[in-house]
This record gives C-alpha cells, structure tokens and sequence, in this order.
C-alpha cells in the first residue's frame, strides 16, 4: 500500500477503483479490491481501459465478467466503467481525482529496476495518484494462514491494520 505526498489514508476505504488490463494479474486484482471495499461496506469501480477499435469495449466488457464469474465479488456493489482513453496510466490517475479511496493495481513482474517491477502504468499511477495505491504483485496468490495477505487485512476505526 502506497500513500503518495498529496494523499492521506482514510479510515475506510469505501470507494475502491480496480483497474484491469486483463493480465493474469486482472484475477489477483479482482480477488482483492472487493475484499478491501466488503471490509467498509464499500463499492468497487472496475476501470478497463481498451483500444480504440469497434469491437474492443463489448469484447473487454465480456471478460470482465468472465472474470467477475470466477472471483465472486464479496458481496459489494460493483460498477463495470470500460471506455477508451488516450493513455491509461493517465486514465486511472483521472478517475482516482474524481472520487477514490484507493486504487488496485497490479504489477508487472520481478526484475531488478523499478520500472519493470512496477511497470510503467503502474509507476505512473503510484507516482501521480492523489488517494493511496494497493500494488498487487503476482505473488500475493500465496496464502498467509489460508487467507491471501490482503484479505488478512483488517479495518479499524483508527486506520488499516494487519494480522
């Protein structure tokens, strides 16, 4: 979890954007950003950004809730937001601005420079969102006492602490 200059950490995070490229990573992302918002009663935006070609917002659309079928969602209102925009790193710091307690992201591997660590959306979001960011590397897969780590996570009136 990430906390940029400008961002504070809220006691609750009850808007939670997800954002999916629909990598592998898109699975670990939506296991997670329901399980954060379920935790304050919250809802989740799910933020797709496609290619600008015909075809592309119903096809991103429909693996989404492929997607969605498999996670199970936790319960929380969720808001499907598939659209085209110029670059996506820029999209997502956007529709933080526009009301957001947290973004999900996921990362993009393990190498040695942060960058590639990262990834270059990643990076930028983490860089230039104004709320918190959760980073989802691959490796959170793992269970920790057969919960993931982030489900692990519980929320107090004083903030966000770990089990």
């Amino acid at each position: 979890l990430v906390v940029g200059g400008e961002a504070a950490l809220p006691e609750k995070f009850e808007r939670v954007i997800a954002a999916l490229d629909l990598s592998d990573i898109s699975k670990l992302v939506l296991e997670h950003a329901p399980a954060v918002a379920a935790a304050s009663q919250g809802s989740v935006r799910i933020l797709s950004l496609c290619e600008a070609h015909a075809d592309a917002e119903a096809e991103t659309r429909k693996e989404i809730d492929h997607l969605l079928a498999r996670s199970g969602g936790h319960g929380v209102p969720l808001d499907i937001d598939v659209h085209h925009h110029g670059s996506v790193s820029s999209g997502i710091v956007e529709a933080a601005k526009a009301g957001a307690d947290l973004v999900v992201i996921g990362t993009s591997g393990n190498y040695a420079w942060l960058r590639w660590i990262l990834g270059s959306v990643t990076q930028h979001v983490l860089t230039r969102a104004r709320c918190p960011v959760l980073a989802v590397p691959p490796s959170v897969r793992e269970r920790v006492r057969g919960r993931s780590a982030l489900e692990s996570a519980v929320l107090h009136d004083e903030g966000l602490e770990t089990i």
